[in-house]
């Protein structure tokens, strides 16, 4: 538990708000899976693995102590998560509006574009914490109690 408490204690909150994209990210790749994985031909399991590995990347360089190396990895899985998925279900929505005659009438619409709006957004939001400072800055006291100076030499 102590040492749970240290790897959070220098922590900021850009942190924190990768981390909860992480977890949307997580949740919305298990949204993906259970919604879309009926669609057959259209369904994709690369999406999926891409968030995975993401938010693998993300805990494990956080644990190493490159947080924003770890955003920066999600936010690129995310994107390319996002990608896949746009490309592989485009077909889908096509085949339906043609068959059907209006895209209104496709009953997994909704669905498809909660699922690609999440992707995109935890890709926009983790690629912003990326380049946010993920950890407190610790100053240096004195023997008088003073901060010092970051230059090397007794100041």
């Amino acid at each position: 538990m102590k040492k749970v408490m240290e790897f959070f204690r220098d922590k900021t909150v850009a942190f924190y708000i990768a981390l909860a994209f992480a977890v949307l990210s997580l949740i919305t790749a298990i949204i993906y899976v259970a919604a879309i994985s009926g669609l057959g031909e259209y369904f994709s399991i690369i999406p999926f693995l891409l968030v995975i590995v993401g938010v693998i990347a993300f805990v494990g360089l956080s644990i190493l102590g490159s947080c924003r190396l770890g955003s920066a990895v999600l936010s690129v899985a995310n994107f390319a998560a996002f990608i896949a998925y746009v490309a592989t279900i485009y077909g889908f929505t096509i085949v339906q509006a043609m068959s059907v005659g209006s895209a209104a009438d496709i009953k997994e619409l909704p669905i498809i574009i909660v699922i690609g709006g999440l992707l995109f957004i935890c890709a926009l939001a983790t690629n912003v914490t990326a380049w946010i400072r993920q950890r407190k800055t610790q100053k240096k006291k004195d023997k008088k109690g003073g901060d010092t100076v970051a230059s090397g030499g007794n100041v």
